[in-house]
């Protein structure tokens, strides 16, 4: 069981500590967090969240294949049909971007994505006026 409310100080203070230490080098802050919690992370600190998607029957697969338990992989479905990652990235402010993982991947696909991920980024005054405030914390 994750404790969300000491996983979020605990990311918020490394995500604070990567900031400080990209203005100290005058970059840019480039962070990725890849997780099923990724989605509870205050938007704040946050330029684009993207929630995976598949089949059910593609999910089973892959489960299956990987050796999940059985319990795992009923726990997983039933996290997809109740669309669990979506609603509580919706419900904690964040404005997702919904990418099918059970389509076969092409180049064309990859790029239809990024253009319908581009408008949802912030403009590069956007983000200092994010740093900012987050530096002001």
């Amino acid at each position: 069981v994750v404790d969300e409310k000491k996983l979020m100080e605990v990311l918020h203070q490394f995500i604070e500590e990567r900031h400080q230490k990209a203005l100290k080098q005058h970059n840019e802050l480039k962070l990725v967090i890849d997780s099923h919690m990724a989605h509870i992370i205050d938007p704040e600190y946050v330029d684009l969240c993207v929630v995976t998607r598949c089949g059910l029957s593609t999910l089973y697969t892959r489960l299956k294949k990987r050796g999940y338990p059985q319990q795992k992989i009923s726990d997983n479905i039933e996290s997809e049909i109740m669309e669990v990652c979506l609603t509580e990235a919706q419900d904690n402010g964040h404005d997702p971007v919904l990418i099918d993982t059970g389509k076969p991947v092409s180049l064309a696909l990859i790029k239809k994505q990024l253009k319908s991920i581009h408008p949802k980024l912030p403009s590069a005054e956007q983000a200092k006026k994010r740093q900012r405030k987050i530096k002001k914390k």
